[in-house]
């Protein structure tokens, strides 16, 4: 089914690392300093 010299595709598994100081932060500035403000940043 298909050229016996091509190989199959494949993933690898996803995997994510939390970088909690920064959600912190970002907690902390919208808390303070950009409040209800939807601009860009």
């Amino acid at each position: 089914m298909g050229d016996p010299g091509l190989s199959k595709l494949q993933f690898a598994p996803f995997s994510s690392a939390l970088d909690v100081g920064f959600w912190h932060e970002l907690t902390q500035k919208k808390l303070n300093e950009y409040r209800l403000d939807e601009a860009p940043k």
